[in-house]
Order: structure tokens, then C-alpha cells, then sequence
């Protein structure tokens, strides 16, 4: 649930949600800026803020981000441990690209 959670957070842009325009994050209008490193870490500085202000129930251990030339994207790896569990870290991958 955590998982999907966090996929939906990403996803979502700001201002999409009706009232309540703060949640989500921008990290599509990233995907229309160049490819490169410098791009990829501010995709990773915006997970991270999304994050720490819409999931308390995470610490998030890890971030890379990192662009796909091939596929004209993002990849993404978020590392995270559940607040309060004895779980292990989860990993979740996503790949970021624009859509027509």
C-alpha cells in the first residue's frame, strides 16, 4: 500500500487534486528539460521534498535518479524503510518519460 502510495504521490502533479492544490509533486516538468545530470538531480531533490511532506510513515534511505538516453527518460531508485517496522528496506524503480 506504501508502494503504490508513493507512485501515486510522484505521479500526481500539483494542482491536480481537487482542494487540495499542494499535494503531488512536479517532477513532469522536469521531463521537458534537458537530459542530463544536472536535470536528474533536481528529479531527485523533488522526490525527496514530496516525500518528507506527504509520507510521514517513511524515512527515505536513498534517491538516484539518472537519465536513460536510450529511452529518453529518467530511472529512478528510492530506497525507503517503513517508520516503525522491523521490515527491511523496500526498493522501488520508476522510469520517467514524457508522454505524447
Amino acid at each position: 500500500a506504501i508502494k503504490q502510495s508513493i507512485v501515486n504521490l510522484l505521479l500526481t502533479n500539483k494542482g491536480e487534486r481537487p482542494f487540495n492544490p499542494d499535494y503531488g509533486s512536479n517532477i513532469r516538468s522536469y521531463l521537458f528539460e534537458p537530459l542530463d545530470y544536472a536535470t536528474a538531480g533536481q528529479v531527485s531533490a523533488s522526490i525527496e521534498g514530496t516525500l518528507a511532506e506527504f509520507e510521514p510513515r517513511i524515512d527515505v534511505i536513498s534517491i538516484e535518479a539518472y537519465p536513460n538516453f536510450n529511452d529518453n527518460g529518467f530511472n529512478v531508485e528510492l530506497e525507503y524503510a517503513i517508520v516503525g517496522s522491523d521490515n527491511p528496506p523496500t526498493a522501488v524503480e520508476l522510469f520517467l518519460s514524457r508522454t505524447r
